[in-house]
């Protein structure tokens, strides 16, 4: 069982590595991983390790204006220091002129708590959203 402190330090993980992405703070972003943590996109490889993600996240924040939106969060302990999460994600990508669908998926999650703080130690994206309206406009100034 988790406490409740816990309950919300892992669930705010969520919404601040939502917010590191979206804000392009790819250090912030890849600190918010164990040193040996993994980010894995469905049919891809895994990148491993802070610096690799550090170095992911930099490059994820050359398209900005990406707005993530976390939902539907689940969590399940596996043992006093390991919790396991899933959620859904919807991301879209909002600039002058449009709001477009970027992605839809889900997150399985593996958390772990390293010095009394919780971290992200693997983190599985599964998206869902057929290619074909990845891009799609959801509003448009032209529309």
């Amino acid at each position: 069982m988790l406490t409740e402190t816990d309950h919300l330090a892992v669930t705010e993980l969520y919404g601040r590595y939502a917010h590191a992405f979206d804000g392009a703070r790819a250090r912030e972003c890849a600190e918010l991983f164990s040193t040996d943590g993994t980010f894995t996109v469905h049919g891809r490889s895994p990148i491993n390790g802070r610096a690799a993600l550090e170095e992911f996240f930099v490059k994820a924040a050359q398209s900005p204006g990406s707005q993530h939106f976390v939902s539907n969060i689940v969590l399940d302990v596996v043992g006093p220091d390991r919790v396991d999460g899933s959620a859904y994600v919807v991301v879209l990508r909002v600039n002058e002129d449009s709001v477009r669908l970027a992605s839809v998926g889900s997150y399985r999650d593996e958390f772990v708590r390293a010095n009394g703080n919780w971290l992200i130690r693997s983190r599985y994206f599964r998206p869902v959203l057929p290619e074909a309206l990845a891009g799609a406009a959801l509003v448009s100034s032209g529309s």
